[in-house]
């Protein structure tokens, strides 16, 4: 019988959430302990049951139930994924290399099979109508293209990429008949394919450490691992390091070699014991106290783990008093903003001017960034002059010039990234100190490109940047490379984050490792404002209009924008609904 085989399947499977794990092994007691306050609370790893293929299954079926069969893989070792597998095939597949996922229905279809290379003469195991419906029942091979609508991607090291609006997946599974006479894959990739819900069940955000370059911060990576055995993977990501893009800016204090003893770390009580291996104790004393504040700062936000201890060989590694690294602070509570001819705070719905006053009425000011303490304050004068302000007589004095510059953003260290809103072919952004020093600071990716933002994070580690390429803005995070000094040398290849969003135009960082967005007006004159997981997801919030700059604390409920009619609102009182602060007044600002 000819068949159109072309199927939409929605994948289906069966899942048991584990109430609890238990540790393997006691805790011995002379391993060094360190504790956490909060210990979060989820529902525990859960675990996914698949069935291998049935009897005279067709292409499709067997393709749908390989498909199936890869959300269980992580806890049955892929071993019922193998079953729709040729024999030769099972053993050479080695899967996992990328998690492609995909939201929906999943669309399957059958292909004519692989032509000899001579395409003017089809051999006779072709078994295809001149349509290219393919006749099953003669057919002795077939091609399976498989396509969804793609909503991110995970690579080998648990860094998630969040895919572009629209983005699909396409791949192709090859099929014979065996010996019995079964279709079963004989060639396909290594990638996995997951459904949406399967992999927010399977997978969670976890947000790993490495300490800044001055050793003064600790700068998050999220990664997204297993929800078994995530503690494991947690620990073996820190002792590879940062992904390639953070390198460059932060420290990687495990010495070469250092490794889980076990590949495992062991929870048991709400303690992680981590035995490292012998490579661990070359580190220098300092060294070890940093990496043993790492370990302690990514297991404590996992659920269950209250307490850490770290090993070396099942001995206890003398780590000293842990450092205080700093990590997502909080820099202010409420925003500076300009009103009238001054600069004024809004503190529990009231508008105090700034004691003493800066006076602004010299100034057509379109930008406003301070630090955080406020001892440097700087204004965008009519898009062309960055100028450093204050109460004092040298109020005014001149940082940068330029055509169409960049709203100013302040980084821990004070300075002050600026530069052209049109980049040309070699593209840079000014860095600049308050007594005017200016370093220009190369950024090829930029090259050719329309800025709409730049802001840069809290540990002064990592710059994000609105910009249009051709065909659409993009969301980008990049890294910070300085010298010893702390003087910016350059920034590096970016990664893409809130790709699911079309239009962003303003964005600000509302904790370590996530950006409040607000999209620019569409044609009905609305704007979307949106919550973006560096290295996670995009999250839409609530829509808006007429909104012309932003400004942001600490978390969702801290965050301000200003209207093109010069009024303020906010979300603080409700965190739902936006609701006038300030009835006139503009350009809200956080240190940063």
């Amino acid at each position: 019988m000819t068949t159109d085989i072309t199927r939409r399947i929605a994948l289906a499977v069966t899942l048991t959430v584990a109430v609890s794990l238990g540790g393997c092994a006691a805790i011995p007691s002379q391993s060094a302990v360190s504790s956490a306050d909060i210990t979060v609370q989820d529902s525990g790893p859960v675990f996914f049951a698949a069935k291998g293929p049935v009897s005279d299954a067709s292409p499709q079926d067997i393709v749908s139930g390989f498909i199936n069969a890869q959300s269980a893989g992580l806890t049955d070792n892929w071993s019922t994924a193998r079953q729709f597998l040729t024999d030769a095939t099972a053993d050479s597949w080695s899967p996992g290399a990328t998690v492609n996922v995909y939201s929906g229905e999943l669309d399957l279809s059958a292909a004519r099979p692989p032509q000899n290379s001579d395409e003017s003469a089809p051999s006779e195991d072709d078994n295809a109508t001149d349509g290219g419906i393919v006749d099953l029942a003669t057919a002795t091979s077939v091609t399976i293209e498989a396509q969804a609508d793609l909503t991110g991607t995970l690579n080998d090291v648990g860094a998630y990429t969040e895919s572009l609006e629209g983005s699909q997946s396409l791949t192709t599974f090859e099929l014979v008949r065996d010996a019995e006479d079964q279709w079963r894959i004989s060639a396909l990739s290594d990638d996995i394919f997951m459904a949406e819900p399967n992999f927010e069940s399977l997978y969670r955000s976890t947000t790993i450490y490495f300490v800044s370059a001055d050793e003064e911060f600790l700068v998050p990576e999220v990664r997204w691992f297993p929800r078994t055995r995530t503690e494991t993977y947690v620990v073996n990501a820190l002792l590879s390091g940062p992904s390639d893009w953070l390198a460059d800016s932060v420290t990687n204090l495990f010495p070469d070699g250092t490794r889980l003893v076990y590949d495992a770390v062991n929870v048991d009580g709400g303690t992680a014991t981590v035995n490292l291996s012998s490579q661990v104790t070359t580190a220098t004393p300092q060294d070890r106290s940093l990496l043993a504040t790492q370990i302690r700062s990514a297991l404590t936000r996992l659920p269950g783990i209250r307490n850490v201890a770290i090993q070396a060989n099942s001995i206890e590694l003398q780590v000293g008093d842990l450092p205080e690294l700093q990590r997502d602070p909080t820099l202010a509570t409420s925003p500076i903003i300009v009103t009238g001819t001054g600069l004024s705070q809004v503190t529990q719905g009231a508008v105090e001017p700034l004691d003493p006053p800066v006076d602004l009425s010299p100034y057509d000011v379109t930008g406003l960034a301070v630090n955080g303490d406020r001892s440097l304050q700087v204004i965008l004068d009519d898009q062309d002059t960055l100028r450093r302000v204050s109460a004092g007589q040298d109020s005014g004095a001149v940082l940068a010039r330029g055509d169409d510059l960049i709203a100013p953003s302040i980084d821990r260290f004070n300075w002050v990234w600026t530069g052209e809103v049109e980049q040309g072919d070699t593209s840079e952004l000014q860095v600049v100190t308050g007594d005017g020093t200016t370093v220009p600071v190369a950024i090829p990716w930029l090259a050719g490109r329309t800025i709409s933002e730049i802001r840069v994070s809290h540990d002064g580690a990592r710059i994000a940047v609105i910009s249009a390429a051709p065909g659409r803005r993009l969301i980008e995070v990049a890294a910070i490379t300085r010298d010893a000094d702390n003087v910016p040398q350059a920034v590096s290849e970016p990664i893409s984050v809130g790709g699911g969003i079309t239009s962003p135009e303003l964005l600000e960082w509302i904790d370590e490792s996530t950006l409040a967005v607000i999209t620019s007006a569409q044609d009905n004159g609305g704007q979307g404002f949106y919550s973006v997981q560096v290295g996670g997801t995009s999250e839409y919030i609530s829509a808006l209009e007429n909104v012309a700059t932003l400004g942001a604390g600490r978390g969702l409920r801290a965050v301000y924008v200003g209207t093109k009619d010069g009024s303020i609102l906010s979300r603080a009182a409700t965190g739902a609904a936006w609701v006038t602060v300030v009835e006139e007044g503009a350009l809200p600002t956080f240190p940063g």
